[in-house]
C-alpha cells in the first residue's frame, strides 16, 4: 500500500509540475487546457484508487512504467497544441458556396429534432423520468423520437464536428442567419442529451465547444468574445442544473452522497487505474475492434458494432471488459500494443506539427485538427470515437474533408486556367 501511494503521488506531481511549467511561462491555449483536463483526472485517481481499496475491490499493485508510458503519450500528443495551440487564419478557398450549402443542409436537418426535443424537455418533469428513460435507451426498449425525428435526429449527431467549426465560423464573419440556424444544431445536440438521461452527450458535445472556441479564438473580435463568455457562462449554468439532476436521478437517495463522488470520479479518473492494473500489462488483441470498428465492417471484416457484442466477448476472451475507461491511450494500446499505440501517437504527433505550423490552416486540416484535440480532451476517460456510429460520423466527415480538398483544386485550376487566358492575350 506505501508502494501504490508512492507511485500515485509521484505520478501527480509529473502533472502538476508540467501544468505548472505552462503556468510559468504563461501558456493558455486548447494544449494547455487538454493538460488541465488530464492533471484533474490523475489527481482524482489517487481518491478513486483509495475509494476502490476501502470498497473491498481486488486491485494489483500500482507500477511506475504504466503511469510513464501513459505521461510520455500523452506529453508527445499534447506538445503541438500547447506549441502552437492558437490559430491565425482559417482559409475556405474554394469552399464558400459548399459551406453555405452544408450549413443549411445541416440545419433543415436539425429543425425537427430540435422541437421534439423541446416538447420532451417539458415533459419530462421529475428527475425520475431521466433515469427511466435512460435505461429504457440503454436496453433498446425505447425510442423517445418519432421513427421521422429519430432518423433526422441521427443524421444531424453525424455532423456534430463540422457544425461546431461552421457556427463559430459564420459568428466570427457575423452572419447572423446562419449563426442562429446552427446556433440551434448545437442546442439540439445538448437537449439531445438531456432528454436522454445521458451525461456523457453534455460532457462530450460541451468538450467539443469548448475546444473549437479555444482553437478560433484568435477569429474573434473582443466584443465577440465577451458575447460568446457571456452566452456560453449562461448556458454552462443551465446546463449543469440539468446534469445535477440527471446525476441525482441515477442513485438511490439514501446513498447519494456516495454514489455520486464515486460516479464522478469513475468518469473523470477511472481510466489512469484502470490502465495501470489491467491495460499494460493485458492482453491487447482487440485488432481494431474498439477504434476501428466501423471501418473494419464497411470492408467486410468481423467487428463488433455495439458496446455489449465487444464487451461480452473480450470478457470471455481475456477476462477483462473492454467497455470500461482506460484513457484513449489504454484503447489505442488494446487493439495494437504497447509499441503500435506509441507508434500512433507519433504520426498524431508529426500530422498536427506540420498542419500547426502553417500560418494559414485549410478548413480540411482544420477539421481533422479538431476532431484530434476532441479526442484527446476527451481521452482521460476514453476514446470517445471508439463507438461504431461515432466512427460512422468520422467516415462522413473524412468525405467531407475529400470534397473539400476536390474543391479547393479545382478552383486553383480554374485560376490557373484564367491567368493563361490573360497572359495570351497580352
Amino acid at each position: 500500500m506505501n508502494e501504490d501511494l508512492f507511485i500515485l503521488m509521484l505520478n501527480i506531481t509529473l502533472y502538476v509540475t508540467t501544468f505548472l511549467f505552462l503556468l510559468r511561462y504563461k501558456v493558455w491555449n486548447i494544449g494547455a487546457l487538454v493538460w488541465t483536463l488530464f492533471t484533474i483526472s490523475h489527481i482524482g485517481s489517487f481518491f478513486y484508487y483509495f475509494i476502490l481499496v476501502e470498497l473491498g475491490f481486488e486491485l494489483g499493485h500500482i507500477r511506475i512504467a504504466p503511469f510513464l508510458y501513459l505521461y510520455s503519450c500523452i506529453l508527445l500528443c499534447l506538445y503541438p497544441f500547447i506549441k502552437y495551440g492558437r490559430i491565425k487564419k482559417i482559409t475556405t478557398v474554394g469552399n464558400e458556396n459548399f459551406l453555405i450549402l452544408l450549413s443549411y443542409f445541416i440545419i433543415i436537418l436539425s429543425i425537427e429534432p430540435f422541437f421534439e426535443n423541446i416538447v420532451l424537455l417539458f415533459s419530462n418533469t421529475q428527475t425520475t423520468d431521466f433515469a427511466d428513460l435512460y435505461k429504457s435507451m440503454r436496453s433498446e426498449e425505447l425510442s423517445i423520437y418519432s421513427n421521422i425525428g429519430a432518423r433526422l435526429n441521427q443524421w444531424s449527431i453525424y455532423f456534430r464536428l463540422p457544425s461546431t467549426f461552421l457556427f463559430f465560423y459564420y459568428f466570427s464573419k457575423k452572419r447572423k442567419i446562419a449563426t442562429i440556424g446552427l446556433g440551434i444544431v448545437l442546442l439540439n445536440y445538448l437537449l439531445s442529451g438531456i432528454n436522454s438521461g445521458t451525461r456523457g452527450i453534455i460532457i462530450i458535445m460541451g468538450i467539443l465547444y469548448i475546444c473549437c472556441f479555444f482553437m478560433m479564438v484568435n477569429l474573434f473580435s473582443k466584443k465577440q468574445i465577451k458575447y460568446i463568455r457571456k452566452v456560453g457562462a449562461i448556458f454552462s449554468i443551465l446546463f449543469l442544473v440539468f446534469f445535477s439532476i440527471i446525476t441525482l436521478s441515477r442513485y438511490n437517495v439514501s446513498n447519494q452522497d456516495k454514489t455520486m463522488v464515486g460516479s464522478l470520479l469513475l468518469y473523470s479518473s477511472e481510466g489512469p487505474i484502470k490502465f495501470n492494473n489491467e491495460m499494460y500489462y493485458g492482453e491487447h488483441n482487440t485488432k481494431g475492434d474498439v477504434n476501428l470498428c466501423f471501418f473494419k465492417s464497411l470492408i467486410g471484416l468481423k467487428t463488433y458494432t455495439t458496446f455489449k457484442e465487444r464487451d461480452e466477448y473480450y470478457l470471455n476472451k481475456n477476462g477483462r471488459r473492454v467497455e470500461v475507461f482506460y484513457t484513449y491511450i489504454g484503447d489505442f494500446v488494446s487493439d495494437f500494443g504497447l509499441i503500435g499505440g506509441l507508434f500512433i501517437c507519433l504520426l498524431l504527433f508529426i500530422s498536427c506539427l506540420k498542419i500547426l505550423r502553417s500560418k494559414k490552416i485549410f478548413i480540411g486540416n482544420f477539421l481533422f485538427l479538431l476532431f484530434v484535440v476532441h479526442l484527446y480532451a476527451i481521452g482521460f476517460a476514453s476514446n470517445v470515437y471508439r463507438g461504431f456510429y461515432f466512427q460512422k460520423g468520422i467516415g462522413i466527415m473524412l468525405i467531407l474533408i475529400l470534397i473539400m480538398y476536390f474543391n479547393r483544386y479545382m478552383y486553383e485550376c480554374r485560376k490557373k486556367k484564367q491567368q493563361r487566358v490573360i497572359i495570351s492575350k497580352l
